[in-house]
């Protein structure tokens, strides 16, 4: 495993100065932000945030909107990653924003919902249901199935840990619904078994 990581990552370090030779900056940049990206998964935080902050740079000199909301998230989930929560939750706001900015409802649409996610794992209760609702909105103009489930699964999540149970149930009937139709098994069992562990706090709803 070790042997193929290393060539992985001499892969990607060869795409960076390929694309270096031809000068061409957009694909430098996507070459590196592979490379943060990579580097995430190994666990090698400290060195995805630097190129990660570096190809960010160059991105907002290129004025490539789109790729300038992708390193973003990416640099936000190697913060996040770290442990540096606040300025994780910074760069996803100002990602949020950007992409609104520039028309990109969808990508919008999907850092709140990933931002709800932290703000929920981190005791924010309020803060998430607010990114969750969000999301959920965009999702239900734009049609994204897909997305519509998982959105109105962390909606029941969240509407269960307020007390909210009438909610939660109606949530999590929704998200079922679009899942069965998705033919999205597994989805449609991870959500029914956090119905039956919720069932046995709240009986009568379920």
């Amino acid at each position: 495993m070790r042997g193929e990581t290393k060539r992985a990552l001499e892969l990607l370090e060869q795409a960076s100065q390929k694309a270096f030779l031809v000068r061409d900056k957009s694909r430098i940049i996507r070459a590196e932000r592979a490379r943060g990206d990579f580097l995430i998964k190994l666990g090698n935080y400290g060195e995805a945030i630097s190129i990660l902050r570096n190809s960010l740079k160059n991105a907002e000199f290129l004025g490539d909107y789109s790729l300038i909301i992708t390193i973003m998230q990416s640099l936000g989930l190697a913060l996040e990653s770290q442990g540096n929560l606040k300025e994780a939750v910074q760069i996803y706001q100002k990602a949020i924003l950007k992409a609104e900015q520039n028309g990109l409802e969808i990508k919008a649409a999907g850092i709140k919902n990933n931002l709800g996610i932290i703000l929920e794992q981190n005791g924010d209760i309020e803060g998430a249901l607010n990114y969750y609702e969000e999301a959920d909105l965009i999702f239900n103009r734009t049609g994204l199935l897909d997305s519509m489930a998982g959105s109105k699964g962390n909606l029941g999540n969240i509407h269960f840990r307020l007390g909210h149970f009438e909610e939660a149930r109606s949530y999590y009937e929704e998200s079922i619904s679009i899942a069965e139709k998705l033919q999205n098994i597994d989805f449609v069992l991870r959500t029914k078994y956090n119905i039956a562990k919720h069932r046995k706090h709240c009986p009568t709803v379920w």
